[in-house]
């Protein structure tokens, strides 16, 4: 690559070394999976599926979350209670407030991949594991259900899946040509995306266009579908056990150059499957400045999650970054 402008968005993956030598070698060719569009609509209909065979009635989600996904599953019937959990502040030991009953849901997030409270008092209460920072999480779950976004650490235009560790009966979702040509637009971006990144193409606008094309059909109705055939292809292709050991590689790496820095806590001082860099800045201000030096060297950092409503999570949304430091980079870098 002749730059590495990567940031969040993925562009399209051609090397060998991250692509299996048949799509038959896939975990996710397992039909103990069931593939959605997108993460939210794999919990999505999972949900829906039991509130209308278990009769499920109320679903418990952390505070500190992505509230997109939240707002998206409020359009069911059923009631959505939070409870109070921080992953920078709160032990995996914590208590929390739930009733716990056959007919309620308690998502249980593995955050960043390095913490998830330990649930294990609650008897009678169907956990439901969010290992969107964990994908490969499903393998030591104990839930009886697990769902993630596959986009958010592997290079696919769309994708989310449901799994059942208790080896319980997923939902099946329907088709439709929308959310194909959703997931089309997204392809266009990653190839576009590396052309640009190859010096083939001059104007990022050209490929930023189809990404927000794309991203902003995301909470459309018409995407609660089964994963695109786009989406699917790409997925069965990409050898996952390689991408995301390279990218916990340059992550030990990473931390440890980082660890003694002052004014940064790096990944919650805990080791484990992490997602990413995960900078906690010691004030807001340490982190706008510690921002403005990372764009300036072309590295992109996000916050998650945006739009925190909690006292403790929006202080902690105000301190924290989060860096891709996965397999688009070699450890020289």
């Amino acid at each position: 690559m002749l730059n590495k402008e990567f940031g969040s968005d993925f562009h399209y993956c051609k090397e060998d070394r991250f692509l299996l030598k048949s799509p038959d070698q896939s975990v996710f060719l397992s039909k103990e999976f069931s593939l959605f569009f997108s993460g939210r609509v794999a919990l999505y209909n999972l949900v829906k599926d039991g509130i209308e065979k278990e009769k499920w009635r109320k679903i418990y989600f952390p505070s500190y979350y992505c509230h997109e996904v939240v707002e998206y599953i409020r359009t069911l019937p059923i009631k959505v209670v939070y409870y109070n959990f921080n992953p920078f502040v709160d032990s995996v030991n914590k208590k929390i407030e739930v009733s716990d009953d056959e007919q309620n849901v308690v998502v249980n997030v593995d955050f960043y991949g390095l913490k998830k409270v330990n649930l294990e008092y609650l008897k009678r209460v169907v956990l439901i594991d969010d290992l969107t920072h964990n994908i490969l999480g499903f393998k030591n779950s104990t839930a009886s259900y697990c769902f993630a976004s596959l986009r958010k650490e592997l290079p696919v235009p769309v994708g989310g899946f449901c799994f059942s560790p208790k080896g319980y009966v997923l939902p099946v979702g329907d088709d439709n040509n929308k959310s194909e040509d959703i997931a089309l637009n997204k392809m266009k971006a990653m190839i576009l995306k590396r052309e640009y990144l190859e010096g083939n193409l001059l104007d990022k606008e050209a490929f930023r266009r189809f990404f927000a094309l794309a991203e902003e059909k995301f909470e459309e109705n018409y995407t609660n579908t089964i994963i695109p055939e786009t989406g699917k292809q790409i997925l069965y292709e990409l050898d996952v056990d390689e991408i995301l050991s390279v990218k916990s590689s340059n992550l030990k790496e990473v931390v440890t150059q980082l660890e003694d820095v002052n004014q940064i806590i790096v990944n919650m001082k805990q080791f484990g499957n992490a997602f990413g860099l995960i900078i906690e800045c010691q004030n807001d201000m340490t982190k706008i400045k510690l921002k403005k030096f990372l764009l300036s060297k072309s590295i992109f950092p996000a916050t998650l999650w945006p739009n925190q409503f909690v006292d403790i999570d929006t202080q902690l949304e105000k301190r924290m970054l989060f860096i891709h430091v996965d397999y688009r980079y070699g450890l020289d870098e």
